[in-house]
């Protein structure tokens, strides 16, 4: 059944209705969830349990994000009912997982959001959860995450000279754009102040981390254009819930995911704002820019060939995007032949 097929029979035949009644669960439901961020953690759980009145509550255990990629497997396991992190640490096991939070000038954050919610984009996050045996939700959102280096980022020879720190999707792109060395920020043993660029931490996260010796910053990164944070939730812990507490569940996970965006961008203001002249921004200098972009296209080449699920998902994220750069062009020549009409009233 398609989704806009459902809508219309859901609200034709009452069922958005008879679903939003979870308090008529008996007794309470519990859920053990492991999250990598305690804040958008707390946000769900707190949401939960308020619209519930107690009757379905999450249990958190916080973990450290060097520990991320062991998170799927425990809620695989039923070591853990559900989990909460970015998707690209889960590139092990299928590096289209790095679509849905690092692809390299892919989809920003609204856009994702788009493919996911109102394309097949969820069907591609099903397939890749159905082999896993979770579902996935968006439900948190990590904020901009800057280009960091301690000197000014001149040209590409220089760019590629440095040792960089990245994230998922991103460090491939470094490699390709034949950077000399490039490291997982989530390992432990890298030592974060012995690089020179890093690539995939927001200001907040840069000053809980003191990392004071990065004082340039990119006023863009095009290797990471979304931050989203997802929840992943065992099938079965899943299928035993009442259908009013999935409700609340995927209501509050889109809750969560506006918070943690209008959260993350006050909070980065804020540290900013307290950082003064200590921080300098500037533009991505054009021949880095274009390079990382001309590389970006490998990067997808790569995940495509990964294997036939991958090669699914690509065909589907490059339709989208392309889909929506076309609409875009469209909504735009249209707004500029309307204020060529007003002005010559």
């Amino acid at each position: 059944m398609t989704r806009r097929n459902f809508l219309k029979q859901s609200i034709g035949g009452g069922a958005l209705l008879s679903l939003a009644t979870p308090a008529a669960a008996q007794g309470t439901t519990s859920l053990r969830l492991l999250a990598t961020d305690a804040i958008t953690a707390a946000t769900l759980a707190d949401q939960i349990s308020a619209a519930t009145g107690n009757t379905f509550v999450i249990e958190t255990t916080i973990v450290p994000l060097t520990e991320a990629g062991t998170i799927l497997d425990r809620v695989s396991s039923g070591e853990a009912d559900m989990g909460l992190t970015a998707l690209d640490h889960f590139m092990p096991k299928n590096l289209a997982f790095g679509l849905f939070a690092s692809m390299p000038f892919g989809m920003a954050a609204g856009e994702l959001d788009s493919w996911v919610l109102a394309s097949d984009g969820g069907d591609m996050l099903a397939m890749l959860g159905d082999e896993l045996g979770v579902t996935f939700r968006f439900a948190g959102d990590g904020g901009a995450k800057p280009i960091w280096s301690k000197e000014p980022l001149s040209d590409l020879s220089a760019f590629q000279a440095k040792s960089v720190g990245s994230t998922g999707l991103g460090m491939l792109n470094m490699q390709k754009v034949g950077v000399a060395s490039v490291a997982d920020l989530g390992n432990p043993s890298i030592d974060l102040n012995g690089l020179d660029i890093l690539d995939g931490l927001s200001v907040v996260e840069m000053s809980e981390k003191g990392l004071t010796d990065f004082p340039h910053m990119t006023l863009a990164n095009p290797n990471k254009p979304s931050a989203a944070y997802t929840l992943a939730i065992s099938q079965p812990a899943y299928e035993g819930l009442s259908a009013g507490h999935r409700v609340v569940l995927e209501r509050a996970c889109s809750a969560s995911m506006s918070h943690g965006r209008a959260r993350n961008f006050h909070e980065n203001a804020v540290a900013l704002r307290n950082a003064g002249d200590t921080l300098s921004a500037s533009p991505l200098p054009n021949d880095i820019w274009q390079a990382l972009q001309k590389s970006a296209q490998s990067v997808l080449a790569t995940v495509y060939e990964d294997n036939d699920i991958a090669a699914t998902i690509v065909d589907s994220y490059v339709y989208f995007l392309t889909d929506i750069a076309a609409w875009s062009e469209i909504g735009e020549a249209a707004f500029y032949d309307g204020r060529k009409r007003l002005s010559s009233l």
